[in-house]
């Protein structure tokens, strides 16, 4: 079976050296992930699984632009913390249980 990318649309099992193929344009992505969704999916089923997708290339974009955060800046805006103040002791690995 072939891999399968956003929306289930089945990706090429390309080699090293191939030509890559031109990325599907948005109406293809769109039809391709509807054409996945269960029978009985309801629009509001449409709607989330186009967005989850559309943040999923929005976070990829992200990346390749090199727009990341480290693990301290992450936790800062999780949790509003200062990034040099140190993680409270509850928050730490082992002192939950």
């Amino acid at each position: 079976m072939a891999p399968r990318g956003p929306g289930g649309v089945e990706l090429p099992d390309l080699k090293p050296g191939e030509p890559q193929v031109a990325e599907p344009k948005t109406r293809e992505r769109v039809l391709d992930a509807v054409h996945v969704l269960p029978e009985d999916a309801t629009v509001e089923d449409a709607m989330e699984r186009l967005w989850f997708l559309a943040k999923i290339e929005e976070g990829l974009r992200q990346v390749e632009a090199g727009e990341t955060v480290n693990h301290e800046q992450a936790r800062a805006r999780i949790f509003g913390m200062r990034l040099h103040r140190p993680m409270e002791p509850w928050l730490t690995r082992g002192s939950l249980g």
